[in-house]
């Protein structure tokens, strides 16, 4: 399988290439993108500022970027019959519906965090407040977030997710958000579930982005072998 990266020199990138040399040898990349970039080869892998010319040279592509930039790749996609593992947050509704509609035609993987562990506190969030209610408490949650001061959307993607996970699960609670931008750091997520009597924050940290990237060449093989096109999530990954 070859991957197609964008952003290569970014954080996120830099964290995919280092994830994908030790991942054995069933994944190779196929080209990495650079908006600054002309097209060149560094050891053998090409470089390129052509959106279209990376879909092309590869058989999937990672992406993680901006949403307007997201968009346009997964046009390519389209055009190419690609698939694509997408982890850019901030998302509008109507962009999200975009997305949905490209994925009747190529398999597209979307998730707002691609940590294992997020995904768990979700699963945890949602089995609590059924316990909670199943038990006749009334409940109150919060959601505090926390990332780096150059973090663009706010609040993040994965707030946002537990948040709606959480109105899935009991309808009439619409948990309030707040959201911090400091230093350099990668990602907290808690998820205060308070009553009367006492609070249960449960709380997940990411240490390293490698985390994101390990997640996402996870979701990469998994998309790789689907059949069927359709927008797949990390429930549909972690229900095998």
């Amino acid at each position: 399988m070859k991957i197609g990266i964008t952003g290569y020199t970014g954080k996120m990138g830099q964290a995919l290439l280092n994830e994908i040399k030790n991942n054995g040898n069933d994944i190779k990349i196929a080209a990495l993108h650079s908006r600054t970039a002309t097209n060149k080869l560094i050891e053998g892998i090409e470089i390129t500022n052509d959106y279209l010319n990376l879909v092309r040279k590869s058989d999937i592509v990672i992406d993680f970027s901006r949403p307007e930039t997201s968009l346009e790749i997964i046009t390519h996609c389209l055009t190419e019959k690609k698939p694509i593992v997408c982890g850019t947050t901030g998302f509008t509704k109507t962009q999200m519906n975009e997305i949905r509609q490209a994925s009747r035609y190529i398999k597209i993987f979307y998730a707002s965090n691609m940590s294992l562990g997020v995904a768990i506190l979700s699963d945890i969030v949602q089995k609590t407040i059924k316990t909670f209610k199943k038990n006749n408490i009334p409940i109150e949650v919060s959601i505090l977030e926390r990332h780096h001061k150059y973090k663009v959307d706010k609040p993040s993607g994965t707030a946002i997710s537990l948040a709606n996970k959480v109105t899935a699960t009991c309808s009439d609670i619409h948990p309030e958000i707040a959201s911090l931008r400091y230093g350099d750091n990668i990602g907290q997520h808690d998820v205060i579930i308070s009553t009367d009597m006492e609070v249960l924050t449960l709380q997940h940290q990411a240490n390293n982005r490698s985390v994101f990237a390990s997640g996402a060449i996870t979701a990469a093989k998994f998309l790789f072998k689907q059949m069927v096109n359709k927008l797949y999530t990390m429930e549909d990954m972690n229900s095998e």
